[in-house]
């Protein structure tokens, strides 16, 4: 548990654990709306995040547990669902979150709005 929010974790997934620590301030900022001083506060009611990379969500969740919406955008369709988990360990809807599997050949540009995984 981080922040009061939980992740997956699996030590048999490679080079990362499932979440990079080293982000852990900035997930937090998520969760308290602040990011640095004179910076505008989030989220607001109208707060929406792309999550370009997203991995296993870390941000997406922290975000949606703040209250934006989330849209969250990945190579790996692995990854996109242990994100998934990751809303439900949380008491989130992973439906809520707009998921896309990117591929290689466009890479992360070639995400489709409206055509989710």
């Amino acid at each position: 548990m981080e922040n009061g929010i939980r992740y997956e974790l699996s030590f048999n997934e490679g080079y990362s654990v499932g979440l990079f620590l080293d982000q852990r301030d900035n997930r937090r900022r998520f969760l308290t709306g602040h990011v640095a001083a004179d910076f505008p506060e989030l989220p607001n009611s109208n707060s929406r995040l792309l999550n370009v990379f997203a991995y296993t969500c870390g941000f997406s969740v922290c975000a949606a547990k703040a209250g934006t919406h989330t849209t969250s955008l990945d190579l790996s369709k692995k990854y996109l669902d242990w994100g998934r988990r990751n809303f439900q360990l949380n008491g989130l809807d992973p439906a809520a979150d707009d998921s896309f599997l990117g591929t290689h050949s466009t890479g992360c540009a070639g995400w489709k709005k409206g055509a989710p995984l």
